[in-house]
This record gives structure tokens, sequence and C-alpha cells, in this order.
């Protein structure tokens, strides 16, 4: 919205697209290419949606691809935020090219209907995809100052948010985001505001809740105000002297009063929905602005929220009674409010939701969320995501009943109440590691310390300086071995190798490593990961094992999901002997493509299946399927039973498609007449007056038509005219076409 008037601009209080210039043309920094590609298929999915009605295969065809791309991007970024701006989409500070019409036409699309967000996380199903578009297509902008909720969820997975003005000032009025936080001070009295007005005078409220107000005893206002002050029922903003923009709220005893309002009226319904939606606002700021000049902020929340009274969080949440929007708002209380009161927060919710969670479980995320503050200075609260993302995983779930044994609670009630935790360092144990695997080295000798270090350095993506100590000390005879047989076993492999991000370095030089002993290991890892670089280099490894890993791969073939069918046949495809007992008929016939393609690869290699399998690979409905076939009868030959199948595939192939390309130097080896006459009509053309006969422009498939027809059919009378225009061509490429074939 900046920079759309030549007046005064309007610019959010949110992080800003220009910063503070009065304007700016373009932003320079572009789209990652992956966030490009998703987009502009989205952006097709989106014009099919308002053209085609439901059900139509363009539009499913459309939506299929979009989702395919989508769920690449997420592969590699867990979660992305999608700003709206009017003619942008910005993405982690890159910006779509403004000249670009499918992305600008989608981003003003968003914009027109109000929308300022869309969060995608990776997981994202094609309901919650269909569910996505069929709200964009239906949402309207809201004139309701709302900002602090977003619309009703489509998932665990997808979030829309709404555009908000309420946050808007003139671009003059910004301030320096290493300054004074002005816009933070204004919602800090806004929050205060809302705790104050209306209330009846007693110490907390009203006159106490910022410190005015006449105190027993005294003619002057406790903060100094005129004896002509309005009467607490009566106040603005304006009335509060402690709300002054200088910040002199932020003292204990204002923080300790706001405490006392809010827990005296949080039972009633209208106040609550106020102050939730103020402390969310407030939140939400101090966390976006980090340790640039909020961390006061940040702490006044901390104090204000610490000093509530028991229940009182309990009694706010109770204010709003749709399960489906509670759930939704103590979603967003995880993200936006300061991680040390995020699980009072969480115990809070669940005790309005009548949900259960384990107090043991709460117990060790106290002491982890201490720990935490320990490990950082005592700046504002911009830490703690781990936290939030375990609050974020216990709400999805929710469902945590308490169903332990004698023996696991207590063990659990151990771990809450060791008090080592005094001790965490941060940097350290990373040193101390790798120290403890030298020194076990040098000294050859091995414990459980010695495989806690070498675990902590796979955990800091250090397998491979934990691989080159091992290899630099090839004399160990006992540390080394045990070290080795350590990170080769089964769970080893498996943290290592589904760890995200992969440390691919690393798993590369331990996959190294790996042979027949670890094929199942491997192959467990290949059927869970969801990372499409980890697949690959394990794919890569097993094929170099080979045949030693064929019986593991085949007890696995049968009752697999079909990604994993497709990478096993794979695997099977390229060992140099197949398998005596392979029985892949029924992979042939699978509902997915890509499956069979697979097992069209391998069954042509079958002794007597050769011939079948191409025919019937020739007249799959999928492109994919038919060029497996082409493949194979490039390498082989064309069986004499698939001749005039091929001719038909390659005769129905979109002009200069990949398809009639590769086919068309195969129907040398479909002696027919047919052939040939297809052959001269698809390089000639008649033009001009007279209709004279001319070559067609070239053109890939000219060409090969060209080679096949000189080859096979140069003295054939019905092609001499195509050839002879061809030799006589001005073209070099056309005239070494012809002269590369030689008479039958």
């Amino acid at each position: 919205m900046a920079g759309e008037t030549d007046g005064p601009r309007a610019t959010s209080s949110t992080p800003r697209l220009t910063g503070a210039q009065p304007r700016v043309a373009a932003v320079t920094e572009r789209l990652a290419p992956v966030h490009q590609g998703w987009l502009k298929e989205f952006s097709v999915v989106m014009h099919r949606r308002y053209a085609y009605p439901p059900r139509h295969p363009s539009r499913l065809a459309a939506e299929e691809v979009a989702l395919g791309a989508l769920a690449v991007a997420l592969e590699q970024q867990k979660e992305i935020a999608i700003a709206v701006t009017k003619r942008q989409l910005a993405i982690d500070g890159g910006f779509s090219d403004p000249k670009n019409p499918a992305l600008g036409e989608l981003a003003e699309r968003l914009h027109r209907q109000g929308i300022g967000s869309i969060t995608l996380r990776a997981g994202v199903t094609a309901t919650e995809f269909d569910a996505l578009l069929e709200r964009i297509v239906n949402t309207e902008p809201s004139d309701e100052d709302d900002d602090w909720e977003e619309v009703s969820p489509l998932g665990p997975h997808v979030a829309i948010q709404m555009l908000s003005y309420d946050g808007l000032s003139l671009s003059d009025e910004i301030e320096d985001e290493k300054g004074p936080d002005a816009t933070g001070e204004r919602l800090w009295r806004e929050l205060a505001e809302v705790a104050l007005k209306g209330s009846d005078g007693t110490d907390g409220a009203g006159s106490g809740g910022g410190g005015s107000g006449e105190q027993p005893g005294s003619g002057d206002r406790g903060d100094g105000a005129a004896e002509g002050a309005a009467p607490p029922g009566e106040r603005t903003s304006g009335s509060f002297p402690s709300l002054a923009p200088t910040g002199e709220f932020g003292a204990v005893a204002s923080a300790e009063r706001l405490a006392n309002v809010i827990s005296q009226r949080a039972h009633d319904p209208r106040f609550a929905a106020e102050m939730l939606k103020s402390m969310l606002k407030l939140g939400r700021h101090t966390r976006r602005r980090g340790r640039t000049g909020s961390g006061e902020l940040a702490a006044r929340l901390r104090d204000v929220l610490a000093q509530l009274k028991p229940g009182t969080m309990k009694a706010l949440l109770e204010s709003e009674l749709d399960p489906v929007r509670k759930r939704n708002l103590i979603m967003q209380g995880v993200d936006a409010l300061p991680f040390s009161v995020v699980l009072d927060w969480i115990q809070a919710a669940a005790a309005s939701a009548d949900e259960t969670i384990s107090h043991h479980l709460l117990r060790l995320l106290r002491k982890l969320a201490a720990g935490t503050r320990r490990r950082r200075d005592h700046g504002p609260d911009d830490g703690g995501e781990a936290l939030r993302q375990a609050g974020r995983q216990l709400i999805e779930g929710w469902n945590l009943q308490i169903n332990e044994t004698d023996a696991h609670s207590a063990l659990l009630e151990r771990l809450s109440s060791y008090d080592h935790g005094e001790h965490a360092l941060d940097g350290g144990d990373q040193a101390g590691a790798d120290l403890i695997v030298k020194i076990a080295l040098e000294t050859d000798v091995t414990g459980h310390d010695v495989l806690a270090a070498a675990d902590r350095l796979v955990d800091d993506k250090r397998l491979a300086a934990l691989l080159g100590l091992l290899d630099g000390l090839p004399s160990s005879e006992i540390a080394g071995p045990a070290i080795r047989q350590h990170l080769l076993s089964p769970e080893a492999l498996r943290r290592t190798l589904l760890a995200e991000p992969i440390d691919a370095e690393g798993a590369r030089l331990l996959l190294a490593r790996c042979d027949a002993a670890q094929a199942d290991s491997l192959l467990d890892a290949l059927a869970i990961s969801e990372a499409k670089e980890t697949r690959l280099l394990i794919m890569q490894r097993l094929r170099e094992i080979g045949e030693a890993a064929r019986d593991q791969i085949l007890a696995r073939l049968q009752g697999s999901p079909w990604q994993v069918q497709r990478n096993l046949l794979s695997l099977i495809g390229a060992m140099a002997t197949l398998p005596s007992d392979l029985r892949i008929d029924g992979f042939a016939r699978h509902e997915e493509p890509t499956v069979r393609v697979e097992a069209i690869r391998i069954l042509v290699r079958v002794h007597g299946r050769r011939e079948a399998a191409i025919h019937d690979a020739l007249a799959d409905p999928d492109l994919r399927v038919i060029r497996a076939a082409l493949d194979a009868a490039h390498q082989g030959g064309v069986p004499r039973r698939a001749a005039l199948r091929l001719l038909q595939c390659v005769q129905k192939a979109e002009a200069d498609s990949d398809l009639r390309v590769r086919g068309i130097p195969l129907l040398g080896q479909v002696p027919l007449a047919s052939t040939r006459d297809w052959l001269v009509q698809l390089v000639l053309r008649r033009r001009g007056f007279f209709r004279r006969l001319a070559l067609q422009p070239k053109s890939a498939e000219l060409l090969a038509a060209l080679r096949v027809l000189a080859a096979h059919w140069r003295t054939d009378a019905a092609a001499a005219t195509a050839i002879k225009l061809a030799d006589k061509s001005g073209d070099t490429e056309v005239r070494d076409a012809v002269r590369a074939g030689s008479p039958r």
C-alpha cells in the first residue's frame, strides 16, 4: 500500500517492504526459483478455478501439478509464509517480478480479496489444498478490526490471514527499527487502556491500574494529573498519564496493578476478547522486533502475564465458545507470547478446552524452558523456538491422556526434578565431544561416554569430521572398530539418514562404508525419508551394493506403498543379472504410471517377454510408459508384432513432440508402404499459386524423417521427390540428412 499516492503514504507497522524511503520503483531481490515455479502453477490453478466447473479434467490436472510443485518446495523449506502486496508476492525477503503477468495478477487477486498472508507447512494434503483454493475464491474483504484473528483454519498445514489496516501509520512517522519503538509503545498503551477503561476504581482497576486516580488521604493524583481529570468511568486513552509515550508505564507496580485488573475482569466475555486481542498484537510485535528495541516491552508483557492470578488465562480463553476458533487462538498465542509464559498459556488452554496434559510432561517442558533462558542473555524473549514448536505439536495432537505406569511416572519425576541444567553449555559440548573421541582413539579405549560423544558429533552435523578422525588413526584396534560398528548400527543409520536437513557430506561418507549387512537399515530409511536428497543418496549406494542386497529388496516388493515399489523396481532394474524367481507382471498393470515404467524396463530384459512388453507399453495412456517402450526398441529393435502399433503411436503424437522425434527413427524397422507414405507426407507440402511440392520448414522431426527415407526408401519412386528436394536444399543439415543414408 505504501507508495500508492503522491501524498503521505500509509505504511504498515509490520516489517516494511520499502523501508523509510519515500518511493522505491521495484524490489530488486527476487523470489527463489523453486518459489517462482510453484507460484506460477498456483496462478494457473486459480485461473482454471474461475474458468471450469468442479471435477473438470483440466482443473483437476492443474491442481495436481500445482500441489506436486508445492510439495517439492516444502521439501526444501518446511514452512512457507507468503506476504501479499498489491502487485507482488513476498517469501523470505524475495519478491515476485512486478512485470510477471501471472504472478502480478495472482497478487492483485489476493489483495483485492483482502488476503494479507498465506502460510503453508510441510505435509499439505490434497484436501487442505482444495480447501485453500475454495477459501481464496470465496473470500471477501472484511471491515471488522480482527487483525489478531485468522479466518477459520483450513487444516494443520494451511492458514490464511486477512489484511488489516488498524496497524497502519504514515511513513513519515515510522521509527528506526534500532531506535525507540513507537509502535510498540502505542500497542502497550492500547493494552493498558483495554484493561483500565470502564473499571471500578479499586486497586488494580481504573485509577489504580496505571498509578493514576486519587489515593485515600491525598489531594493529588498519584500520577501528577490535574484535579480536573476525567472520572475513572469516562477516561479515554489520553486520560492515563501512566500511558505516556515515553514508556513510564513499564514499572513493576504498573504491571502488578494491570495484572490485578485483568484477573478481576477476566470473566467478562467482551473484556476477555479485547484483552486477548491486545495481548497477541503486542506479543507479535515484540517477536518481530526481536532484539532491536522491544526487549523492554517483552519484559513488561511477561511481567503482567506472570502476575495474573491462577485461573485468569483459562477465564480469558473461555470467552471464545467456538472450539475451532479457540484452537486457532491458542496456536496464535503459542507463536506470539513470550516463551517464558507459553507453558502457562498451553496449560490454561488445555483446561479451557477440557483436554488433558500430563503434569510430568509440563514439568519437563518447564525445565527445558528454564535451561533455554539460562543459555541466553537477559535480552528480549526472541528464542525458545524449539519450545514453541513442541507447544504447537502438543496442541495439534492435543489428546494427551495420562496413561503411565508407576515406574514411568517416577522416571519422569526424576527427570523433571533434575537440577544439573544450571551447568548447561552452548558451545563447549561440541569441542568436548571431538576431544573425547580423539583421546579414545589415541588411548584405544571405549565406553558409553565415547559413543555418546560420537552421537553428539553426528547430531551437530560433524559426521565427516568424525569419520576423518577414525580414518586418521587406523591403528586403533578397540575404539575405532567400536565407533564404526556403532555408526553402522540400525539406530545410528536411521538417525543420520532421517535428520532434516541431512548432513549430505557426512551421509555420503557413511553410506560408502555400508554393505549388504546394512541393506535392511538403508531400505528402512529409503521408505521413511521424505527428503528427495536423502532418497537419492540411499538409492545410489544400494545400486552400488547391487545383487548382494537382492533378497532384502525382493522381500519388500509386495505390499509396499507405490513410491517404495517404484524405487525397489528401479534397484532391481539396475542389477546386471535379474533374479530368476522375479514375478513382476502385476506391476506392469499398476495404476501408478511410474511403477509401470520401471516394470517395463525390467520385462524387456526377461527372456520371452520383451515383444509382449513393448507391444503393450505402446498402447499405454501415459507418455512416460510409451517413452520407456521406445527406449527399449532403440536398444534391441522393434518387435515385428509391435511394428504397426509403433506407427500408429508416432502418427498420433503431437507435431515436433519428444515422442515423435524419438519414434520416427524406429520407423525404418517398419517396412510398410503406409510408413513410407506417412513419412513423405510429413516432409512435403504444396505452396504457391501452382501448388508445387516443397519441403516443410526445418525441424527435428523433418530431419529424422529424411534420414529414414534416405536409408530405407532412397530408390522408391514415392520417396524420390522428397529426397531430391532435400539433396538440393540450401540448408546443410537438410542435405546431410539425406546424404547420410544409403540404399537398402
